[in-house]
């Protein structure tokens, strides 16, 4: 039996009427889903999980520095404490381009608000009272992003993942929500619209467990990225173990010769 395709319309009509409708039902759930698994794990693929590289900053002044091949580099933007300037960042950024599996990182030491970088830096973005050392605390940090932002800019070094280094050896308040606040502070500025990097940069927190504890505990949430710092012999064995609240742990530090290494969890 033979069949004019006019036959077939309706029932070509009625299919793809059906394909479309399951389409508009559909896309928009691979949307919620994909943007889901965007905002939970943003920065899941950004390093390749199983890899090795290494971090440097100004104590590695001149060189010499890691050879290459390595997976990935990170470099420090400050001279060890905030609102300070790693002099080298220029030519460590060079090396840290030559990474085989990632962009460099960059990372930048933070400390609560204390001495001659108070000044002028505690005002803005958010209108404290006088007495209200958390809020300021929050500027401080906002600020201190914002500096080290743009020297890295200065010096040719951009990237879409910061870190944070929280450590005992800078200053830190007796008050856990002062530094909370001040962390809290610089992981805003980097995703707001002030932050030159488009899109905003994926931030997380360079520690240790113990380290943590002591500034800032309980008292962070915001879920954050880890990055465990120290001579860990058995990094992956670390790679379930956050220090943050509700965090991740991605890179593990270790040593390698004279230098600082990183494996990648994720």
């Amino acid at each position: 039996m033979r069949y004019s395709l006019l036959q077939f319309a309706p029932l070509a009509s009625t299919l793809i009427g059906m394909r479309s409708l399951r389409l508009l039902v559909l896309v928009p759930v691979l949307a919620v889903i994909f943007f889901g698994l965007l905002t939970n794990h943003a920065f899941a693929f950004f390093y390749t999980a199983d890899t090795n590289g290494y971090d440097i900053s100004y104590p590695q002044g001149n060189g010499p520095y890691p050879a290459i091949p390595f997976d990935f580099g990170i470099v420090g933007v400050t001279n060890g404490r905030a609102f300070t300037d790693n002099p080298y960042l220029s030519q460590q950024f060079i090396w840290a381009t030559q990474g085989t599996f990632a962009t460099p990182s960059l990372y930048m030491n933070l400390n609560a608000p204390v001495g001659s970088t108070v000044k002028g830096n505690t005002s803005i973005p958010k209108s404290c009272n006088k007495n209200d050392k958390i809020c300021q605390a929050y500027n401080y940090g906002y600020n201190a992003a914002a500096h080290a932002y743009f020297y890295a800019k200065s010096q040719g070094a951009s990237a879409s993942v910061w870190w944070l280094d929280i450590e005992t050896g800078n200053s830190w308040s007796s008050t856990k929500a002062i530094n909370a606040s001040t962390i809290q502070g610089s992981i805003d500025y980097f995703n707001s619209s002030l932050y030159s990097g488009n899109p905003s940069a994926t931030v997380g927190i360079y520690s240790t467990p113990s380290m943590w504890s002591a500034i800032v505990g309980d008292a962070f949430t915001t879920p954050v990225p880890n990055w465990i710092g120290g001579n860990n012999a058995n990094p992956s064995s670390l790679c379930t173990h956050p220090f943050t609240q509700n965090g991740v742990v991605y890179l593990i530090q270790y040593s390698s010769g004279n230098f600082d290494a990183d494996y990648s969890c994720q």
